[in-house]
């Protein structure tokens, strides 16, 4: 439901369909001050749930992935 509301592109619907997420984090990537995209990553049947820690490398890992990234 919250899927739903987020998007409306039937796409990442089945995708979260069949993912079945139970935890998920969503990071902004940007350059020069302008975001672009987003870094989405979800746990789903391990149990296991994302810690500050996690948080904390995502973000470092999308400031670094999002201005090496070539937009056309």
């Amino acid at each position: 439901e919250d899927v739903q509301r987020a998007t409306a592109d039937h796409r990442v619907h089945a995708m979260f369909d069949v993912l079945q997420p139970r935890n998920i984090v969503v990071v902004p990537l940007c350059r020069d001050n302008d975001c672009y995209g987003a870094l989405v990553v979800t746990l789903s049947s391990s149990g296991r749930r994302f810690m500050e820690g996690d948080l904390e490398f995502m973000r470092a890992l999308a400031g670094r992935v999002g201005p090496a990234i070539a937009i056309p």
